[in-house]
């Protein structure tokens, strides 16, 4: 699916499709549901493997486990 028919399908606009997949914006939830609902899979499934990783002192960051899954 190119970013221009998810963005479309999700009902965002294809810049801040853009700016999520690289990186460069990090998605609200109600965007979240919307990208899942676009993509015609549960929120479950679309965050399924992606974890809060704590470092101490320092600000998270998001990671993503390899093959997703139960942690």
């Amino acid at each position: 699916m190119s970013q221009e028919a998810l963005a479309d399908s999700a009902e965002i606009h294809r810049t801040q499709m853009t700016g999520i997949e690289w990186g460069e914006r990090l998605p609200r939830i109600d965007t979240l549901i919307k990208l899942a609902g676009g993509l015609g899979i549960s929120l479950c499934e679309l965050l399924d493997g992606i974890v809060w990783e704590v470092r101490g002192s320092r600000p998270g960051r998001i990671v993503e486990t390899a093959g997703g899954g139960d942690e």
